[in-house]
C-alpha cells in the first residue's frame, strides 16, 4: 500500500510509510500511477520492515486519572456518568499481566516486544509500572502521561528499569491548556507539566520525548508558545519528536472539533515548521490502519487495570468491547465483533476528499523539509 501526493516543484512524493518516502519527477506518473520501479521499491521496504515481528503490549496501569479534560475517551468532566472504572493495576495484578504479555509475545513468535504504559494516568500507579518493566524487560518502554506526576520518585525508577520514552500531552499553551487540562480542584497544570519535563529531560538527557499537543480551534493560536517554552528540551538526533492531534467527537457531546480545512492544514504546517527551527522533529501521518498496537491480534494487545483484555486502549475498560481476560486468554468467538482499530467511535472531522487534501499539504511540507527544500522555493 502506498499513496501517492499531488505534484509540487516538478516532483511527487510516494509514501509506503515513515521512513519509506521517494520522491520521483512528475514525468515519469502514468497518471497518478508511479513507475512500476518505484511501486517495488516502496513494497519491498514494507516487507522487509513486516518480517520483524514485534509484538506491541498496551497496559492501563491505572483507569484513574488527576485530570478530567472534557474530551476524554475515558473519564471526563462533562460526561453525566463514569465512563469507566477508577481501578488502578496491582504489583500482584501486574505481574500475571507481564507472564501474559511475554506468553503472547512468545505464542506469536515475536522477537521484540514494545511496552506501553497507559491510563489513565499511568503514574498513579507507579509500583505496576515498574513490576510491569522489570518482568517483561521490553525492546522499547514508553509511558504515555499527563506530565503532573512526572515526578523523580515516580518516573526515575521506571527510567532505571528500561523505560526509554515519555509521552508527555499539552493542549497547546498555558492559556488554552489551562482551561481544560486542570487538576481535580480546577486549578491549571500547565507550568507544573512544563516543569517537570524540563526537570526530566536534565536528570535524564537519553530520554527520548513525543510532545502530543491537542489541536482545537481555541489551541491553535497558542501552539508557538508552547513550542517556545518546550525549547529548552536536550538537543540531539531523534531526542523530541512534535504530533499535533486533532481532538476526536467520540459521541460524548464535545464538539469544539477541529475540521479538515486548507485554513487549518496551513496553521499545522506553520507550527511544525515553528517546531522543527526549535529542534524537534515531525513525522508523517501514520494511517490508523496500520497502527502496531490494534493491527493484528497476534502481535498486540491491550490489558485493562483489572486484567481485562481489550484490542485497543480506545475500548479499554468498557466491558461491552472485552475480548477475553487474563486468565482465559483471547476468545476467539468476540473477535470479529470486538477486534477494532483506533476511532472505532470517533465521527469524521470531514470527508475523504478533505482529509485526504488536508494530510496531503501537511505531509508535503514535511517531507519537503526532509530534504531541505525550502518551502518558499516555488
Amino acid at each position: 500500500m502506498y499513496r501517492v501526493l499531488p505534484p509540487a516543484h516538478g516532483f511527487r512524493w510516494v509514501v509506503g510509510g515513515p521512513n519509506n518516502t521517494l520522491r520521483v519527477p512528475q514525468h515519469l506518473f502514468d497518471g497518478n500511477v508511479p513507475p512500476p520501479v518505484v511501486v517495488t521499491a516502496i513494497e519491498q521496504v514494507a516487507a522487509a520492515r513486516s518480517a520483524s515481528r514485534v509484538f506491541s503490549a498496551t497496559a492501563l496501569t491505572s483507569q484513574d486519572c488527576n485530570l478530567r479534560c472534557p474530551y476524554c475517551i475515558q473519564n471526563t468532566s462533562s460526561s453525566p456518568v463514569q465512563r469507566v472504572s477508577d481501578i488502578r493495576m496491582t504489583p500482584e495484578r501486574a505481574t500475571k499481566v507481564a507472564q501474559y504479555i511475554c506468553a503472547a509475545a512468545a505464542r506469536g513468535e515475536a522477537d521484540q516486544i514494545t511496552l506501553l504504559l497507559f491510563g489513565g494516568e499511568p503514574l498513579m500507579a507507579p509500583e505496576a509500572c515498574q513490576v510491569l518493566l522489570e518482568n517483561v524487560r521490553p525492546t522499547n518502554a514508553s509511558v504515555w502521561t499527563n506530565g503532573a506526576l512526572l515526578t523523580a520518585s515516580r518516573i526515575d525508577p521506571l527510567v532505571d528499569r528500561g523505560l526509554d520514552t515519555i509521552f508527555v500531552t499539552f493542549d497547546g499553551g498555558r492559556t488554552t491548556h489551562d482551561l481544560t487540562r486542570s487538576n481535580l480542584a480546577g486549578r491549571g497544570t500547565y507550568d507544573l507539566v512544563l516543569a517537570n519535563v524540563l526537570e526530566t529531560a536534565k536528570r535524564h538527557p537519553h530520554l527520548n520525548w513525543v510532545v502530543r499537543s491537542s489541536l482545537m480551534p481555541q489551541t491553535a493560536d497558542t501552539q508557538h508558545a508552547l513550542v517556545a517554552d518546550l525549547s529548552q528540551l536536550p538537543k540531539r538526533a531523534a531526542t523530541a519528536s512534535l504530533i499535533l492531534g486533532l481532538v476526536d467527537d467520540i459521541g460524548i457531546g464535545f464538539d469544539n472539533v477541529t475540521p479538515y480545512s486548507p485554513d487549518v492544514a496551513a496553521e499545522m504546517v506553520s507550527i511544525n515548521r515553528a517546531a522543527r527551527a526549535a529542534g524537534f522533529h515531525t513525522s508523517l501521518r501514520t494511517p490508523i490502519s496500520s497502527c502496531v498496537y490494534c493491527s493484528d491480534p497476534t502481535l498486540g494487545i491491550t490489558i485493562d487495570a483489572d486484567g481485562t483484555l481489550y484490542s485497543c486502549w480506545q475500548t479499554a475498560g468498557r466491558t461491552e468491547w472485552s475480548i477475553g481476560s487474563l486468565k482465559d486468554g483471547i476468545d476467539p468467538a468476540q473477535l470479529p465483533q470486538r477486534w477494532v482499530a483506533c476511532d472505532v467511535n470517533a465521527a469524521p472531522h470531514g470527508n475523504t476528499a478533505e482529509r485526504d487534501n488536508f494530510w496531503n499539504l501537511v505531509d508535503q511540507d514535511i517531507l519537503d523539509a526532509s530534504i531541505g527544500l525550502d518551502p518558499n522555493d516555488e
